[in-house]
C-alpha cells in the first residue's frame, strides 16, 4: 500500500518541508509539490513548462553547474546539489538535496528533492568566519594562546609555542608542557590548573617556561572556562603573555627602593650625629667663653664642617651608584678628606699612609671625623710634619689609626678625661663610643705627641 500512487502523492503533498521537482528527459519542469511551491514562490501552473534551471543561481547557469549536475545524474542515477538558489522574488536561500533518475514504464525523467538550509549555512558561515577570525588573531599575537576541552586536555596552541617550545600540540598534550616548565614553578601551575578546572572559577599563575635554546623567561598565564546553555563547563580559553621584562623592572624597583630606604637611613644617621657634633663643638667653646667665639674656634668649626660636609657627600654619592652601599673603601673617603685638610692648612706638610681596608659606612664616617680633629690638634701644637697612618693588624680584625707632630707631646701627668681640650674630648668620644675601640696618647722619642686608636674593623 505504501508504494500506490495514491500514498506517495500524498506524502509527496505533505512534505511541506521538502521541495519535490520532477523534471522530464527535457529538462522541463512538469510538475511540483507545495513544499516547492513555499520554498521558491511559483505556483504550479507558472513553473510548468520552465527549464530547471529557473531556480540556479545566475552564475551556476553561466558556469554550467546546472549541465553537469543532470549528466552526472544522467550516468550515476544520482547527483548531490548542496549550493546557493534562486526564489521567483529574486531572493536567495542555500538548499540541500539531490537529483535522482526516474525510469518507469510511463514516465523517464528525473526528480529534484531538496530543502532550505540558508539558516544552518548562515549559521555554519558565522562560525567559520568566527574560526577564521580567531586563527587570524591567534597566530598574529605574541602571547600563547590555547583552549582545552571540559575535561582539561589541550585541543589548540597557536604556533607561537611551538616556535618558542618547540613542542606540538601532541607533545604538549602528553604533560601539559611541565617538560619546559621551571622545576620551581611546574608544581604550583598545575595546582593552580587542578583547582580551577575543579571549581569553574578563571585560572590565573605566573611561571618560567624554556624557550628551545634553554632559556627561561616569565610569562603570566590566564585561562576561562567558556560555559554551555546548560551551566556547565564546554571549554577552557587561556593565553600565556611574556612578563619577563616587567619583572626585571620590578626587580630593579625593589632593589631601588631597598637602596633608597637604606641610604636615607644612614644619611638620617649622619646628619644627626654631624650635628650633634657641631652642637658640641659651639658649646665646649662658648663655655670657655660665653659672650663670643674665638676666631681659632670659629676657623676650628669651619674646618669640621668642610670635613663633614665632604663625607656626608662622598657617601651620599655613593649611596646612588653602588647597589652595596653598606661598606666603603677607607682609601677612597681619606683621599677626599685629607686633600681638603691640606688644602685649608696649606703651609704644614702632611705624609699619610694609608693601607686600603673596606669598612662599614657608619664606621668609616667616624673615622673621617677622629682623622679631622687629630689632625687640627696637630697643627694646632706643631709647626712641622703630620703623619697619618691607618693599617690593620695581623688577623685582620682590627685597625690601627696613628696622628703624629712635632710639638712639645703631652705633659706627664696628661689625663685626657680632666684635660679642658674641645677636640681631645671629641676625639676620645668618637674613639670610644662611634669606633668602639681604645685610645692612647703618647710622645714620640724625636718629640712631638703620638695618638693611636685600635678599633675593629667589622662592626
Amino acid at each position: 500500500m505504501l508504494g500506490s500512487p495514491e500514498v506517495l502523492s500524498l506524502i509527496i503533498e505533505t512534505a511541506q518541508d521538502y521541495a519535490f521537482v520532477l523534471v522530464d528527459s527535457a529538462r522541463t519542469i512538469i510538475g511540483w509539490n507545495a513544499g516547492a511551491e513555499r520554498l521558491l514562490g511559483w505556483t504550479e501552473n507558472e513553473i510548468t513548462g520552465e527549464d530547471a534551471g529557473v531556480f540556479f543561481t545566475p552564475e551556476d547557469r553561466e558556469d554550467g553547474v546546472v549541465d553537469r549536475e543532470f549528466e552526472k545524474a544522467q550516468s550515476t542515477g544520482r547527483a548531490d546539489d548542496h549550493r546557493w538558489h534562486i526564489r521567483k522574488d529574486k531572493t536567495r536561500f542555500y538548499a540541500s538535496g539531490w537529483l535522482y533518475k526516474v525510469e518507469g514504464e510511463s514516465f523517464s525523467g528525473f526528480v529534484k528533492v531538496f530543502r532550505d538550509l540558508t539558516e544552518m549555512r548562515i549559521a555554519e558561515e558565522r562560525l567559520r568566519r568566527r574560526d577564521e577570525r580567531f586563527r587570524v588573531l591567534s597566530e598574529n599575537l605574541q602571547e600563547f594562546i590555547y583552549i582545552s576541552g571540559a575535561d582539561g586536555i589541550l585541543t589548540y596552541i597557536n604556533p607561537q609555542w611551538t616556535d618558542y617550545t618547540g613542542l606540538t600540540l601532541s607533545d604538549t598534550q602528553k604533560d601539559s608542557g611541565v617538560s619546559v616548565m621551571h622545576p620551581d614553578d611546574s608544581h604550583n601551575v598545575m595546582a593552580a590548573w587542578q583547582k580551577a578546572f575543579r571549581s569553574g572559577e578563571p585560572f590565573e599563575v605566573q611561571f618560567r617556561c624554556r624557550n628551545k635554546q634553554g632559556e627561561y623567561r616569565w610569562f603570566l598565564s590566564r585561562a576561562f572556562p567558556v560555559f554551555n546553555s546548560e551551566g556547565t563547563v564546554e571549554q577552557w580559553v587561556g593565553s600565556s603573555t611574556d612578563i619577563e621584562e616587567q619583572k626585571r623592572t620590578q626587580a630593579e624597583i625593589e632593589s631601588l627602593n631597598v637602596r633608597l630606604n637604606r641610604a636615607m637611613q644612614e644619611t638620617h644617621h649622619r646628619v644627626k650625629n654631624n650635628l650633634q657634633v657641631i652642637s658640641s663643638l659651639i658649646e665646649i667653646q662658648a663655655g670657655k667663653d660665653p659672650t663670643s667665639l674665638s676666631s681659632p674656634a670659629k676657623q676650628r668649626i669651619g674646618q669640621h664642617i668642610q670635613s663633614l660636609a665632604a663625607i656626608h657627600d662622598l657617601l651620599t654619592q655613593r649611596s646612588k651608584n653602588n647597589e652595596d652601599a653598606t661598606h666603603v673603601s677607607i682609601q677612597i673617603v681619606l683621599a677626599h678628606l685629607l686633600p681638603l685638610l691640606q688644602s685649608t692648612n696649606p703651609h704644614r706638610l702632611f705624609r699619610t699612609d694609608i693601607e686600603e681596608m673596606i669598612l662599614p659606612v657608619s664606621r668609616a664616617a667616624a673615622l673621617s671625623l677622629l682623622i679631622s680633629e687629630c689632625v687640627s690638634n696637630a697643627v694646632k701644637h706643631g709647626t712641622g710634619a703630620i703623619e697619618v697612618s691607618l693599617h690593620s693588624k695581623e688577623d685582620g680584625s682590627k685597625a690601627v689609626l696613628e696622628v703624629c707632630d712635632d710639638g712639645d707631646g703631652f705633659p706627664p701627668d696628661f689625663d685626657p678625661m680632666s684635660a679642658a681640650n674641645t677636640g681631645l674630648s671629641l676625639i676620645d668620644n668618637t674613639a670610644r663610643w662611634d669606633l668602639r675601640g681604645e685610645i692612647a696618647y703618647m710622645n714620640r722619642p724625636e718629640g712631638g705627641a703620638r695618638v693611636i686608636v685600635t678599633f675593629p674593623i667589622l662592626e
